[in-house]
């Protein structure tokens, strides 16, 4: 049954919203400007977010519903909601392509860099969940490269634009951060 076994907890927490903090990255733009309280600004910049925020849930489930049968032999993992069963599989499913829309067409009101950013975004987000993560060194690089796409989207949104220095210093981190990952 397409609702069995869920409630709005366990979906929230399929969503996994402790990832989004990485959203974060699209306001570099408007902080390192001195834009922050610019209220256009802030507001296209939370719209940023909460389309990366879509954009990534739908990734995440489809990524648990990809590894569901090897996350249930996770010590930690077998407790995330599709690994246990508490959100299925087809409700999962259905959720991720409704985010993964909504997300597009949201990224779509603001500019055509921004959808394209976006779009990018989630083919190598989804790619990664096929494919990447299984190839030595690409998963680093595709996990700093998403880290990247979320500033330049941030840039996309509010016509500013980080120093050479800083940018270099943001895939410098992206890079420590996906190995960080990669190693845990």
């Amino acid at each position: 049954m397409f609702f069995e076994n869920w409630n709005i907890y366990q979906v929230i927490k399929a969503l996994r919203p402790r990832q989004w903090l990485k959203n974060f990255a699209v306001f570099a733009s408007i902080i390192f400007s001195g834009q922050l309280f610019n209220p256009l600004l802030l507001r296209l910049s939370l719209h940023a977010f909460f389309v990366f925020c879509a954009v990534a849930s739908a990734n995440y489930l489809f990524n648990d519903v990809m590894d569901k049968p090897k996350d249930q032999k996770h010590p930690f993992k077998r407790l995330r909601p599709i690994a246990r069963g508490t959100v299925s599989v087809p409700f999962a499913l259905t959720l991720s392509v409704v985010l993964l829309i909504i997300g597009l067409f949201l990224s779509l009101q603001i500019n055509e860099t921004f959808f394209v950013l976006t779009l990018v975004f989630a083919a190598l987000s989804f790619g990664y969940t096929l494919l990447l993560k299984h190839l030595a060194v690409v998963d680093i690089l595709t996990i700093a490269v998403g880290y990247f796409l979320r500033v330049y989207a941030g840039e996309a949104v509010t016509g500013y634009h980080l120093s050479i220095w800083l940018t270099l210093a943001v895939f410098s981190l992206s890079l420590f951060l996906g190995i960080g990952k990669r190693r845990s």
